[in-house]
């Protein structure tokens, strides 16, 4: 006969059944990213990700350090953008492979993780299960997390949120601090390392809030100094990349920020009209963007999970254990709604006065993402609290929170359908039925005068309200409806094979078919040329390059200046080719019949095919040109020996200047036969050398002052992280009576 099983025998059994509903939970969220003969294919990701992991990819499996990258901006720093991850580490475990699969596998993968870790956070939090389903159920299944699913830079820094907020807490409670110092700082290195900059910006100032909360509920005031030093090692390990983004930074055309009118763009911020759609979604609109307002603004969480969010909050307070991480969820979510708005707030416009970086966010919208994943962690919390049921508190809490938004919504426009539709209101009124008879029960009603309370309604209803809401909402989930059946990399065309290994750069005037793939990519819309390996003088980029230079060429090119647009976008009825070829424009592709006009004196068509073709600049005179005042220009000889590795040489009567088809930056170091010289921006773009008469050879190499201080600075990173482990180990060191040893 066994022995009668032990309370952690029950709850060991009990998690190992909640971990795999959250496998399950995750596996159906994540199903458009594992499917075979199916690739979730986004515009970003064939014009913006995946040219840049695919440079990236190159040039690591070349041995070379993705430092610049020379298909684009008629080249530009590539590790200066944070965005592209260069050191992300996890991100070369699925080089090799087709790259749109690769990406849709580290989506995948990425949400693993974060689901991972909020089961992790919410059982550090003393969350008994179905806690940790709940958290996984709302936090992959909200509508702002399966948006960020399809932002590849986006997810990759989410997917860090829970353990950034595990390792504070761990640090800030833990009996043995020093060695979650080494795990903080390889967490908070990792988010940083991953990429996308607004999202890091996020994910750092809750945080602070987090760790105000944790501190002052521990009352642990003497661990702000491992804390720190956590932080330091991070910023250590990941130096290199801060180091070049900050170089890149400093002639980034945003360094100003935003304007607050840019921010207040129906694309980028919520509607505060449609909060109700937004918060409380549908489980039957097709179009989640529309319903919300614009792609950005999609953050439902649903009526049960605001309802159990809502429980946790009150209730959570209780606990000594989870106050201050409670109090800190509550105040990030209120925030978060309202930052959500962006500049229409009071709360915005203050942060956007005074605190450093955050005018630099392009999209308030986002801030959706931080309120769901806080709103996943609370409702983890109120079903403990709920199926506790020790005083009724949760039951009744419940109740009264389904009675207030009943108010609420009957007050912000009930019956009004311009605001919320009949489909919306069906999936409102069936979750809150669930859970108010779940709630209901917990809370101890009456039917003919006896008590009914407690039961498996109480945990089941609410799990069936979640289920309900989110998981039919998702059958309409975005990263479903931009899957295709072929991967982006089999699309190419006659002038985009031909265009390959071609000297001069190129610009692209095809057209805006955003969701034809087959079409923008050998229509090589930017940075689609990146696949191919053309150069090109255009480029897409919401950040660092994106430069002041180069948006001065545009600006001469086309008399515009808008640093959120290509130059395709921007360009005039008629292209100069004199002018085009000063910079050295050699090629536009254009959609078949609609050149002719817009390209007088240009050659050409001289390569086509049934959808595009080519013209040549006859202006044009090399990549590599020798400039002397009042002459023309004549040729000189350029071979790229790779993206940041270029020779030339000149045969020269008379001093002149060579000038190279690549943007000039700081980090260019050029060589005259042997002896460092000094670079020129020449038409306050280009790189250029002046040189004396004679023959001469001479070489440019793209190697900026800043990567030998940061590998120094990431080998103390690892010193720190090594010696924290030692100082944990020598503290806790087995003393003979624990090893069972004679004391003496």
């Amino acid at each position: 006969m066994s022995p009668p099983a032990t309370r952690r025998d029950v709850l060991r059994r009990q998690r190992r059944l909640e971990e795999l509903a959250a496998a399950l939970a995750w596996a159906w969220f994540a199903r458009a990213f594992l499917r075979p003969g199916r690739y979730v294919t986004g515009f970003d990701t064939v014009s913006y990700t995946g040219p840049n992991l695919r440079f990236s990819y190159s040039e690591l499996m070349h041995g070379r350090l993705p430092l610049w990258n020379d298909t684009i901006f008629g080249g530009t720093p590539h590790m200066g953008n944070i965005q592209t991850a260069v050191l992300y580490l996890p991100k070369l475990l699925f080089a090799g492979m087709n790259l749109n699969r690769a990406m849709s596998l580290i989506v995948a993968s990425h949400t693993a993780l974060l689901a991972v870790g909020l089961i992790v956070l919410v059982r550090r939090l003393g969350v008994r299960p179905p806690g940790g389903f709940v958290v996984v159920l709302v936090g992959l299944g909200s509508g702002a997390m399966l948006t960020r699913t399809t932002q590849f830079e986006q997810i990759l820094v989410l997917a860090w949120a829970p353990w950034v907020l595990v390792a504070i807490h761990t640090v800030l409670t833990s009996s043995r601090p020093w060695r979650a110092v080494a795990g903080t700082s390889l967490v908070v290195a990792g988010m940083v390392l991953a990429g996308h900059p607004q999202m890091t910006y996020l994910v750092g100032l809750v945080a602070v809030v987090w760790t105000i909360g944790v501190v002052i509920s521990a009352r642990a005031w003497r661990r702000i100094g491992p804390l720190a030093v956590a932080g330091l090692a991070a910023g250590c390990l990941a130096s290199l990349q801060l180091l070049a983004t900050r170089a890149a930074t400093k002639g980034s055309a945003i360094t100003g920020g935003r304007g607050l009118d840019s921010l207040r763009l129906p694309d980028r911020s919520i509607d505060p009209r449609l909060y109700l759609r937004v918060l409380l979604g549908t489980v039957r609109n097709v179009d989640p963007g529309a319903n919300a307002g614009a792609f950005e603004t999609i953050g439902y969480v649903g009526v049960a999970a605001i309802v159990l969010a809502v429980v946790g909050a009150v209730c959570g307070v209780r606990s000594v254990r989870r106050r201050g991480p409670v109090v800190a969820l509550a105040v990030i979510t209120v925030v978060s709604v309202v930052l959500a708005a962006g500049s229409r707030d009071g709360l915005f416009r203050l942060l956007y006065d005074h605190l450093p970086g955050f005018d630099l966010m392009r999209v308030s919208g986002r801030w959706m993402t931080i309120a769901d994943l806080a709103v996943a962690v609370l409702a983890a919390i109120g079903i403990d609290e709920l199926i506790r049921g020790e005083d009724r508190l949760a039951g009744r809490t419940a109740l009264a929170a389904l009675a207030v938004g009943a108010v609420l919504i009957g007050v912000l426009g009930f019956g009004d359908l311009a605001v919320i539709n009949r489909d919306a209101l069906v999936g409102w009124i069936g979750a809150a039925v669930l859970v108010g008879v779940g709630a209901g029960l917990g809370s101890g009603i009456s039917i003919r005068g006896r008590r009914v309370g407690g039961g498996a309604a109480v945990l089941v209803l609410p799990l069936a309200a979640l289920g309900f809401e989110l998981g039919l909402a998702s059958r309409h989930e975005i990263s479903l409806r931009i899957a295709a059946g072929a991967s982006f990399t089999n699309y190419t065309s006659t002038p985009t094979e031909w265009l390959k290994g071609q000297a001069g750069w190129e610009l692209a005037l095809t057209g805006d078919r955003i969701g034809d793939n087959e079409y923008l990519i050998p229509g090589l819309r930017p940075n689609a040329n990146t696949f191919f390996g053309i150069r090109s003088i255009d480029g897409y980029d919401g950040g660092v390059q994106v430069s002041k230079r180069w948006l001065g060429v545009v600006s001469r090119l086309t008399g515009s200046d808008n640093f959120e647009l290509t130059l395709r976008s921007q360009a005039p009825t008629v292209i100069d080719p004199a002018l085009a070829a000063r910079f050295g424009v050699r090629w536009v592709l254009s959609d078949i019949g609609q050149a002719s006009a817009r390209l007088p004196g240009w050659r050409g068509p001289v390569v086509g095919d049934d959808r595009f073709e080519v013209y040549e600049n006859p202006l044009w005179v090399g990549d590599a040109v020798i400039r002397r005042s009042g002459q023309p220009d004549t040729t000189a000889t350029l071979s790229r020996l790779a993206p940041r590795r270029m020779t030339a040489t000149a045969s020269l009567t008379t001093p002149a200047r060579l000038v190279v088809s690549s943007q000039w930056d700081e980090g260019w170091k050029i060589r005259v036969d042997g002896r460092a010289a000094h670079s020129i921006v020449a038409d306050d773009y280009l790189l250029a050398v002046d040189l004396p008469a004679g023959e001469h050879r001479v070489t440019f190499s793209y190697d900026p002052d800043w990567v030998t201080p940061g590998v120094l600075a990431t080998l103390v990173g690892l010193g720190i992280v090594v010696g924290t482990l030692a100082i944990d180990r020598r503290r806790h060191r087995p003393t003979p009576a624990s090893t069972g040893l004679p004391t003496g």
